[in-house]
């Protein structure tokens, strides 16, 4: 079966359009029953429910539902048209964040180590997240030193149960005080429950400072997510 990569752009255009379709509450936002009929459509699409086992809600709306997704999954087939096969587990769905790994390298000049351990913050729709960066050898943030942090993702303390790769809306490093931090490079890494690691963000060659008493410049550094 032809299958064709969904982005995370396009994946959240088509989950509005989902929202939409499947009675959003008053305030715009999916409901309950929403969030439920959703998952329904990927059991759906993805072979695991047969349309007969749906809810009333998904079966009379599935030529609309098909269309929704049909238009943003297959809107680049260079085939005109054609209807393509996809599995909607692998391309349009993102399975939940177990945990997340921060691999660094702190940048090989002077004063580069630091004392004040940073933080790092993950903003999920309304909500920030964050956790800081501790030391767990004692030899981290050593000047031109690697390192790396594992976290499970309850710790950052979201209350959504899952957050899946396309929900994380940006990533950020924060000083953990008035001793700067000199990164060299820095990149975030999850393990879903796919048992599958993805890259989340990259910052190869970022040579960036972090410092609770520098210039504005220094006090956030917006990390770049993977695409």
């Amino acid at each position: 079966a032809k299958t064709q990569f969904i982005s995370r752009d396009t994946w959240n255009v088509a989950r509005e359009c989902l929202n939409d379709i499947l009675s959003p509450d008053d305030r715009g936002s999916p409901s309950r029953t929403s969030e439920t009929a959703i998952e329904e459509v990927k059991g759906v699409l993805s072979g695991k429910m047969r349309l007969s086992q749906a809810s009333a809600q998904v079966r009379l709306n599935w030529p609309v539902i098909r269309g929704c997704v049909d238009r943003f999954a297959n809107r680049n087939d260079p085939s005109g048209g054609a209807r393509t096969q996809f599995s909607f587990f692998d391309f349009l769905d993102d399975d939940c964040i177990l945990e997340l790994d921060v691999l660094a390298v702190t940048g090989d000049t002077k004063n580069s180590f630091t004392a004040h351990p940073p933080i790092l913050e993950m903003t999920v729709g309304d909500e920030v997240g964050s956790v800081q960066l501790p030391p767990v050898t004692g030899d981290e943030f050593q000047r031109g030193g690697g390192d790396l942090w594992r976290f499970d993702i309850a710790e950052f303390g979201f209350t959504q149960e899952c957050i899946e790769v396309c929900d994380v809306d940006g990533m950020a490093l924060l000083p953990g005080g008035t001793d700067g931090w000199k990164i060299e490079s820095i990149v975030t890494q999850v393990l879903t429950d796919d048992r599958e690691y993805r890259v989340l963000s990259s910052d190869i060659g970022a040579d960036r400072w972090i410092d609770g008493n520098g210039g504005e410049e220094r006090r956030r550094f917006d990390l770049t997510l993977y695409e």
